[in-house]
């Protein structure tokens, strides 16, 4: 057992509601384990991807419980505002672009952390953890249409 958290972007698609005013084009070939997944793109609800996950990356989650959970720690998925990726993006940044100096600018975005108590390894998987959490966000589109941000943790 241990902390998974999910970032998910789902897009809602409307076919298979029977709209027929909806024109839904495109192609979908898709494979699992070399073996063809039927999916008829006239059925297609939403489209659901994982743009980030994580492993044990607790002061993750505990940045999310406090601004975009309101403290509801409940493992349920939690539609999150475009506010607070940016806001976490920004952070992320700033922590990365302080290079040897990153202590200072985690301490602001992470004020519940306690540094001075992390033994070197652990410094080092915190800072890793960020870098790859600011390498998903970056890669996030700031703008995108019809496009919904989930946040899902779970024990």
């Amino acid at each position: 057992m241990g902390l998974d958290i999910y970032l998910l972007r789902k897009v809602y698609i409307g076919a298979g509601c029977g709209s027929r005013w909806l024109k839904i084009e495109g192609a979908l070939d898709i494979r699992k384990n070399g073996k063809n997944v039927p999916v008829e793109l006239n059925r297609i609800w939403e489209i659901t991807e994982c743009v980030g996950y994580w492993r044990k990356f607790a002061p993750l989650h505990q940045w999310m419980l406090e601004n975009a959970l309101s403290g509801e720690n409940d493992c349920l998925e939690h539609v999150i505002s475009q506010e607070v990726i940016l806001k976490l993006k920004a952070g992320c940044e700033k922590i990365v672009s302080a290079e040897k100096d990153w202590i200072a600018p985690a301490k602001e975005v992470f004020p519940y952390l306690h540094f001075e108590k992390a033994d070197p390894d652990q410094l080092e998987e915190f800072l890793s953890d960020i870098i790859y959490t600011n390498q998903i966000l970056l890669n996030l589109p700031e703008e995108y249409p019809d496009a919904v941000y989930c946040y899902k943790a779970s024990w």
